[in-house]
This record gives C-alpha cells, sequence and structure tokens, in this order.
C-alpha cells in the first residue's frame, strides 16, 4: 500500500495519468485483498476514469474485470452488471478494433461474463445466468481451467433447475462429477447433491456463490 501510494504521488507530480492510473489499480487490488471492498471499488473506478482519459484501452478493460467482483462483494449489483455491459461495449467498439490483441479481447469477454454471472446468481436472476453462463460454457474446459469449469457447470445446472430444465441440469451437474479431482471437493460435493435431489424429485438446495 505504501509502495502504490508513493507511486500515485510522484506519477500526480509527474502529470503522468496513465501511471496515476496504475496506481489506482493497484491499490484497488491490494484493498480487495484485505476485503475492504468500498475502497477497493473507489480506486477502480478512479483507474478507469483515468485509463479512459489516457485512451489506454486494455488498461481500462482490466481493471474493469477486476471492477465486477468488488462491486458485487460491496452489494453494488447494479453498477456490477453496468461495468461488464461497459466492457462488452468497448470490446465491440469498431475504434479498438486493432487496439486489443486478440488474447487479451478472448479473455477479458471470458472473465467478465464470468464475473458477472455470479452477480446475476446472487440476486436469484436465473434467466440471465443462464444466459451468461451459457455463452462461456466449455471455454474454461478447453483451457485446462478445472476449478473455474466445474463452477460454470454448477452454477449452469444449479440456475437451469430453478427453472425447471431438470434434464439439462442433471447433465450440468453430472459434467461436473466427470471431472473428479481437478475440481475442489466442495465443488463436487454440491454437484453430487444437485444431481440426488434431481433423481429423487426433490427440491435442488440453494447453495452459496463463491467466485
Amino acid at each position: 500500500m505504501e509502495s502504490a501510494t508513493t507511486a500515485l504521488r510522484l506519477a500526480g507530480t509527474a502529470g503522468d495519468v496513465r501511471q496515476q492510473a496504475w496506481a489506482h489499480a493497484y491499490l484497488g487490488w491490494l484493498r480487495d485483498t484485505v476485503d475492504d471492498l468500498p475502497a477497493a471499488a473507489d480506486h477502480y473506478h478512479r483507474a478507469a476514469k483515468l485509463f479512459t482519459e489516457a485512451d489506454d484501452v486494455n488498461g481500462y478493460l482490466q481493471v474493469s474485470c477486476g471492477m465486477i467482483r468488488v462491486l458485487r462483494g460491496a452489494g453494488r449489483a447494479q453498477a456490477a452488471v453496468e461495468t461488464c455491459r461497459g466492457i462488452m461495449d468497448t470490446l465491440a467498439d469498431a475504434r479498438h478494433r486493432d487496439r486489443i490483441p486478440p488474447n487479451v479481447r478472448e479473455f477479458t469477454a471470458l472473465s467478465a461474463v464470468y464475473s458477472v454471472s455470479f452477480v446475476h446468481l446472487g440476486e436469484g436472476r436465473w434467466e440471465e445466468a443462464v444466459d451468461a453462463l451459457r455463452s462461456i460454457h466449455g471455454q474454461f474446459d478447453d483451457r485446462g481451467w478445472h476449478k473455474q469449469a466445474g463452477k460454470v457447470h454448477l452454477h449452469l445446472a444449479h440456475a437451469l433447475a430453478r427453472l425447471g430444465e431438470r434434464a439439462e441440469a442433471a447433465a450440468e451437474y453430472q459434467a461436473v462429477l466427470t471431472l473428479e479431482s481437478r475440481v475442489p471437493e466442495d465443488v463436487r460435493d454440491e454437484a453430487h447433491t444437485g444431481l440426488t435431489a434431481l433423481t429423487t424429485g426433490r427440491p435442488v438446495p440453494l447453495i452459496r456463490f463463491v467466485q
């Protein structure tokens, strides 16, 4: 915190807007690590504004992805959704087509949608959650990121079950179980509980959606 605060002061003295943005980005990340979410959100917001002023689209995208999770944790669900929309609008903007490397573009969209899915899940907006999770379905699997892949399958299953789509929900629970030890035990346990509930005709219990 001391180093990042010093960096912010020096960048301000030098009049370097881009480095001020990065200093706020790191301050936001550091506040996030100690669960000071309102302060983290404020630093991320300042960073996003400064990156926009500096015309640094890649910096803006990076800090905005982090902002979704922090805003959700701070109880600002609508702001988190709006931040995700801003990211997607930026990615779709023709002015940035050649300024955002393909791998950055792809990963940014994946990260933003994954993060905002937790907002929809936490608010009980099951249709929005299903739309978000279906749009990234299989993308973590393809990268070998098994923990995130397992959560996409698990959370999609829960949302589908809430909407009465029991057959598809069961398939998603089963997809978690096929990952076996590649996903955390609690994720497997929740998938097993959900699948058992479906097969025995009982309601699927709600879970705590943790990113």
